[in-house]
């Protein structure tokens, strides 16, 4: 993964939150039985699909592979159900 400058980091986070409460909502309810029958492991895969999605749009945020993309989509995963549990 690879990132300009902080200025691209924060612009990174702004487009996936974007993208997450737009088309992520979306995929999230039309995959919700996946969800579902998985016990959110489905999630990670979402996610996944979203990075590649902002990976695509930003010209200066890279991710060189997919396996770094699902290693970050996990983490995001991890990080979005703990915080759900406390909030």
């Amino acid at each position: 993964m690879h990132i300009d400058s902080y200025g691209t980091s924060v612009v990174v986070a702004i487009v996936y939150g974007l993208i997450n409460v737009t088309l992520g909502l979306v995929l999230k309810l039309l995959g919700l039985p996946f969800i579902i029958i998985t016990l959110g492991v489905f999630l990670i895969i979402i996610n996944t699909f979203l990075l590649w999605i902002t990976d695509q749009l930003l010209e200066d945020f890279e991710i060189e592979d997919i396996g770094t993309t699902f290693i970050a989509a996990l983490l995001i995963t991890i990080t979005d159900t703990i915080l759900a549990m406390v909030f």
